[in-house]
């Protein structure tokens, strides 16, 4: 029997067939160095470029988060000493320490601007233990439930934009912090850099006279300053752990609620 087309015709498949695995082989290199080069690679590096601002910035916003956090308590637990509204310098160093977060967040944001932090776990997390101050003097969240009127409990925080403008207004030109001297000499000599703090000013001073609401924001930040501070320092290596405190003296218990069940969650 005549076999030379059999073996003609298995010398073309055959021939076929290898072209055709290394077409396959090619685009599965392409392939997998195109999900390196252009989808794992930048995440990769997104991942590192996060992680190392996170790392740059631990240090200074943990103080500065814990500063504010104790000059809360004080306000709080001191309230009715009536401080902020008559020493002068009780006032202009709670601006200061107030001023000094904003500050580092706003230089913070200047950083994390370009990169995709939300898309990555630790820069959720990082975002939204950052924000939780931001989120308890401006917005609604712990007020949904709260039978108070919208206008009040709108008016009982602080513009979020005159947040962001503090913290630039912290930073001097060359983008460090200012020092408290440097702070405090604006602040009593120059109106236009004052007026600023207008919208802090009266917050806190609400906070400590006259307002519940703003009195429960002014807790509930003291409350996410403390998140913030356990999530940056889980280990206890730069300050010891607190608890979250004053809760007990919230004024609206759907506050307090809300705040309970977001460090339960922790």
């Amino acid at each position: 029997m005549n076999l030379d087309w059999l073996n003609q015709s298995f010398a073309q498949y055959s021939l076929f067939w290898l072209v055709l695995s290394g077409v396959i082989g090619g685009l599965t290199g392409a392939s997998s160095k195109f999900i390196f080069e252009d989808v794992l690679r930048p995440r990769l590096n997104s991942n590192r470029s996060i992680d190392a601002i996170t790392k740059q910035h631990s240090v200074p916003i943990i103080r500065a988060a814990d500063n504010l956090e104790r000059r809360i308590n004080n306000l709080v637990r001191n309230a009715d000493r009536g401080w902020y509204a008559s020493s002068d310098h009780y006032k202009i160093s709670t601006l200061f320490i107030f001023g000094e977060f904003l500050a580092i967040v706003r230089s913070i944001e200047r950083e994390l601007g370009y990169l995709p932090h939300e898309s990555t776990n630790r820069g959720k997390s990082f975002n939204a233990k950052v924000y939780g101050p931001f989120r308890a003097m401006t917005s609604f969240a712990y007020f949904r439930t709260v039978a108070a009127d919208a206008d009040d409990i709108g008016a009982s925080g602080v513009p979020r934009l005159m947040l962001t403008a503090i913290g630039e207004k912290m930073l001097t030109e060359q983008g460090r912090v200012r020092e408290f001297t440097d702070f405090a000499t604006l602040f009593s000599n120059d109106p236009r850099f004052r007026k600023w703090f207008d919208d802090l000013d009266k917050f806190l001073l609400e906070a400590t006279t006259i307002n519940e609401l703003s009195w429960d924001r002014l807790i509930a930040l003291g409350a996410n300053l403390r998140l913030l501070v356990t999530f940056l320092d889980p280990k206890s290596k730069l300050l010891d752990q607190r608890d979250v405190a004053n809760l007990d003296l919230i004024k609206n218990q759907q506050v307090r609620s809300a705040l309970n069940a977001e460090i339960a969650e922790q």
